[in-house]
């Protein structure tokens, strides 16, 4: 996909990912799956694969767009509104405590 966005677009895409070193702490101290074994592992290896590196990626930026399908909306999905703004500081910080699956 990325090549093709590359390719169509002529858009250099900047990727971002997990430290490795984290990773493989994590692994090393929990195992592989240990996301399963207890909120508190999941929540972690969530913050490490994914926060962090959304952090970093907006690192700088004054604002962000994303997509959410209404199916993945946690709440009623009839009620995921079109636009929904949030202060920055907030956004990862809002990520990281609103993951429950």
């Amino acid at each position: 996909v990325i090549d093709r966005i590359k390719e169509t677009y002529n858009y250099d895409v900047a990727l971002f990912r997990p430290e490795p070193a984290a990773v493989d702490t994590y692994v090393k101290e929990h195992g592989l799956n240990a996301f399963y074994d207890s909120v508190e592992l999941r929540k972690e290896c969530c913050r490490m694969r994914k926060v962090e590196p959304l952090n970093r990626a907006l690192l700088g930026n004054k604002a962000w767009v994303t997509g959410q399908r209404r199916a993945q909306r946690a709440e009623r999905p009839q009620d995921l509104p079109r636009r929904l703004c949030q202060p920055s500081t907030q956004r990862a910080a809002r990520q990281s405590e609103g993951m429950t699956t």
